[in-house]
C-alpha cells in the first residue's frame, strides 16, 4: 500500500471520528532534524485546512536551540505556545515535601 493511500485513509478516519490524535514527545531535544521535519508535515496536511496530528514537544533548553536551526525554522514558527519553566526553589520543594508528609495516606478500597 503506498503512503499516499494510507494518508488519505487516515484523513478520512480523523474527519469521521470525534477523536483527534495527539503525539506527546518527551526529550524532544534528542530528536533528529529529519524526524522533526516529518512531524511538521504530518501536523500540517492540506496547508492548515486539516490537521492529521497534534504534536506536543517537551524538552530542555536545547529544544529551542534545535528549532532555530535553518531547516527547522518552519516547524518553530508553527508552535502555538511555548512554555518554559524554571527549576523550583529549594524553599518551595521543601514546602511541597513537608505538606505531602503531613497528609494522611489515601486508603485503597
Amino acid at each position: 500500500m503506498d503512503s499516499r493511500h494510507s494518508g488519505e485513509r487516515w484523513k478520512t478516519h480523523v474527519a469521521s471520528s470525534r477523536i483527534r490524535p495527539v503525539l506527546l514527545v518527551d526529550e524532544a531535544q534528542e530528536m533528529s532534524p529529519d524526524v522533526l521535519g516529518e512531524l511538521r508535515i504530518l501536523s500540517s496536511a492540506d496547508f492548515d485546512a486539516t490537521s492529521l496530528l497534534t504534536v506536543v514537544l517537551s524538552g530542555d533548553g536545547r529544544l529551542s536551540d534545535l528549532l532555530r536551526q535553518e531547516d527547522l525554522v518552519p516547524l518553530g514558527t508553527r508552535i502555538a505556545r511555548d512554555w518554559r519553566s524554571r527549576p523550583p526553589r529549594a524553599r518551595s520543594c521543601w514546602s511541597c515535601f513537608t505538606t505531602r508528609l503531613q497528609r494522611p495516606a489515601m486508603r485503597r478500597s
